[in-house]
């Protein structure tokens, strides 16, 4: 059974294909900046697969951008607040 994309890997798979398309590079010339096969950044693009931060790195230096750009439109879910929620998510042993 293959595992879903994440919500966020899915929207910074998105940002780094508009970034990449606004700096007018392509799949083939994107993956070889960073050395990985141009399936392989397909994937990355729709959320299959992750790039690490030295990626990032290298293509938003390729790109113009900052690497902060690909995080940009993001929505990142909200930590808990409250003692009660964080207990059932992190629950302490005694």
């Amino acid at each position: 059974m293959q595992k879903r994309p994440s919500f966020i890997d899915t929207q910074v798979g998105a940002r780094v294909r508009e970034l990449r398309t606004r700096a007018n590079f392509s799949v083939v010339d994107a993956a070889s900046l960073i050395g990985i096969s141009n399936l392989d950044f397909d994937k990355a693009e729709r959320g299959e697969m992750r790039l690490s931060a030295e990626h990032l790195r290298t293509l938003a230096s390729k790109f113009g951008v900052r690497a902060s750009d690909f995080f940009d439109s993001v929505e990142f879910p909200a930590a808990p607040t409250d003692a009660s929620t964080e207990r059932q998510l992190f629950p302490v042993r005694q």
